[in-house]
């Protein structure tokens, strides 16, 4: 486990797993390293597998930003590749992650192998809209309200019941002002 440091001084967290090509893994909005679980887990069998926290989630740190965007979060993924020595690295991102990985892929195309984008969107009219229900509970996912709207948005009530762990690692829990940072980042991308 270590810490990449940003241009504007954050410190972003990071660590890695395996042998092989590596695999950069980007979370979701406002979620950390723990929503890939399993999966992680999997790819480490056959891949370097690098976990990161966006800033404002898990072990990293806000930075001295006002304002996030999904640009921010891709040169913060620069900063933990280049930490890390990897010149060129396949890309799996998870809804905001996968705009950040669409935003990683125009900055630095000679870095990227292949990349995978699941559970997102190009952003800009091209976008398809969320619900307003998902959008409420992702404004609101600090309240329980919100966190049990967004739960059962993504889960059957009998999956959560089996998987409380799993589902505990895709709730986010980092502070309400990062959390508005990060909706805003991900609503605003281009």
């Amino acid at each position: 486990m270590a810490h990449a440091t940003t241009a504007d001084g954050a410190r972003i967290w990071y660590d890695g797993d395996g042998d092989g090509d590596p695999v950069l893994l980007l979370p979701g909005q406002s979620l950390d390293s723990r929503m890939w679980g399993p999966l992680a887990t999997d790819l480490a069998a056959r891949h370097r597998v690098i976990l990161m926290d966006n800033r404002g989630t898990g072990r990293s740190e806000d930075g001295a930003e006002t304002d996030y965007s999904t640009a921010l979060f891709a040169r913060d993924a620069l900063a933990v590749l280049t930490d890390q020595g990897i010149d060129r690295a396949h890309v799996y991102g998870f809804s905001m992650g996968g705009r950040i990985a669409q935003v990683l892929a125009t900055l630095a195309p000679d870095r990227i192998g292949a990349l995978v984008l699941a559970a997102t969107g190009p952003g800009g009219t091209e976008e398809v809209p969320r619900s307003e229900a998902a959008n409420e509970a992702l404004r609101t996912v600090s309240t329980p309200a919100g966190r049990a709207a967004l739960t059962e948005l993504f889960f059957t009530p009998d999956w959560v019941r089996d998987h409380a762990e799993l589902v505990e690692s895709v709730t986010p829990s980092n502070s309400r002002r990062s959390q508005r940072r990060h909706f805003i980042a991900s609503t605003d991308h281009r």
